[in-house]
């Protein structure tokens, strides 16, 4: 049984808090803002619940507050915009599906960019639902936090997604919304070899970039993720997919890896076929500036028992034929065969010696200045 002090102590405790709780709730939006950032923590505490319980008519408040000079109110407000903005989730969706007046730009995770990349047609505002619908959480935390982290927060859920993907499958919506990020201007590729496994590994992402009703919103964000003028560890299998799908931003990569040298051998060796396929009639210059280019891209096999290496030039050669029209036995390659995605089949490119290399390209070369 509780003696009267117990009692005092408690009533006393009661009266405090009922009294906290109804200065909070007395006062503005932005005075709770400013409460976030008060000495006491109950006092933190409770205008942090009575903001995150207004909602939307604190939104305004609190997006103010994540930028206060005061580190504490910068910290809080950050926490309790994620909180209005997960619990007003349906009610935003529901009205943007409806046409309803939102304020997309500020409300949606990530809507500006993908406007700006994907469209806004019915059916690109239907992939864009489905991406809030799997990946609110995910581009919430990446449109709300400081840039830096954009590129950790896509690892991350790549490799959460690939982790998962036994045991529930990965979405259109999932692959949208690492596509839409994965385009960022801040977002490093470097180390994003799980957003490319997801990307390979998914049978729907292949039909749905072919036949689906979301194909031209998507091919939209693929050629976005593709065309990212960086040279990075991603860069071959970028320059794949814009072969595969006929998709042209991969030419925007090519250009710089053939124009500067840059990467490796097989960099080289996509940027021309890319460009032999999707490119425009002037980057014939660039392909031709590989002629040179000694970089080894296969060794070893062989055509009809003879030894053969493919180098770098031999692949600018063989598109430079091909797109002139000319035969390949001319030029002693007489087994290169075509590929309709790819322009030829890269293992049938090549020659048993540099002599007959450097001759065939010498010929070319002759008949260019005649």
């Amino acid at each position: 049984m509780l003696s009267v002090r117990s009692w005092s102590l408690l009533l006393i405790g009661v009266a405090v808090s009922f009294n906290a709780r109804t200065v909070s709730a007395e006062r503005t939006p932005e005075e709770l803002v400013q409460q976030l950032g008060d000495a006491k923590f109950v006092n933190r505490q409770l205008a942090s619940e009575e903001l995150t319980r207004r909602g939307l008519a604190a939104l305004e408040a609190v997006r103010n507050g994540t930028e206060s000079s005061d580190g504490e109110i910068r910290y809080r407000s950050k926490s309790v915009l994620r909180a209005i903005r997960h619990l007003e989730r349906e009610r935003l969706i529901n009205a943007f599906i409806a046409g309803l007046e939102v304020d997309a730009a500020e409300e949606l995770p990530g809507w500006k960019d993908f406007q700006r990349l994907a469209g806004e047609s019915e059916q690109d505002r239907s992939l864009y639902v489905q991406i809030l619908e799997s990946e609110w959480a995910f581009l919430d935390a990446v449109y709300q936090s400081d840039r830096t982290l954009a590129s950790s927060l896509l690892s991350n859920r790549c490799q959460t997604l690939k982790a998962m993907q036994n045991r529930k499958p990965v979405t259109i919506g999932n692959l949208a919304a690492v596509l839409l990020v994965a385009s960022r201007e801040d977002v490093d590729l470097t180390n994003q070899t799980s957003l490319i496994s997801l990307l390979y590994s998914n049978s729907d992402l292949d039909r749905a970039m072919r036949i689906g009703t979301y194909r031209v919103g998507l091919r939209n964000l693929l050629g976005a993720f593709i065309g990212k003028p960086t040279i990075d560890r991603t860069l071959v299998q970028r320059l794949n997919f814009s072969l595969r799908y006929n998709v042209p931003e991969g030419a925007v990569p090519a250009r710089i890896v053939l124009a500067d040298r840059l990467g490796m051998p097989h960099d080289r060796q996509y940027s021309i076929l890319v460009l032999a396929k999707l490119g425009e009639e002037i980057d014939e210059k660039l392909i031709s500036g590989m002629l040179d280019d000694s970089g080894l891209v296969a060794s070893h096999h062989r055509i009809n028992n003879k030894q053969i290496t493919t180098q770098v030039r031999d692949i600018a050669l063989a598109t430079l034929i091909h797109k002139s029209g000319e035969d390949f036995k001319d030029y002693g390659m007489a087994n290169v065969s075509l590929n309709s995605m790819s322009v030829l089949n890269q293992a049938t490119v090549g020659f048993t010696n540099d002599e007959a290399r450097e001759e065939a390209i010498a010929k070319w070369q002759r008949r260019q200045d005649d």
